[in-house]
């Protein structure tokens, strides 16, 4: 996925099927939904991408890259999968 946010309706035009019919497949495939699964992948692209982080970088411009306007939930979110916050993560590149 890189930085290019993917949508739901991306997959269904990639694979020339219904939103319903791309969300049943996920379902029986994934067991979730493509929206969540789509949320998931974006947040360990996050994850990576700080982990790989340039010096300069900040959590911001990090996920601005990948559409993250809502800093606060997002960092709620990341600690909540993660168990640390996006700036720890961003530390811990730093340091090592």
């Amino acid at each position: 996925m890189g930085e290019t946010t993917v949508l739901v309706d991306d997959l269904c035009a990639a694979a020339d099927a219904s939103e319903r019919t791309v969300r049943n497949v996920f379902h029986r495939y994934l067991g979730m939904g493509p929206h969540r699964y789509l949320a998931l992948y974006r947040m360990h692209a996050i994850r990576a991408a700080l982990c790989n982080a340039m010096p300069g970088d900040t959590v911001s411009a990090i996920c601005g890259r990948f559409g993250v306007w809502d800093f606060g939930r997002f960092a709620a979110l990341y600690r909540a999968y993660f168990g640390v916050l996006p700036s720890q993560t961003l530390r811990r590149r730093r340091r090592g």
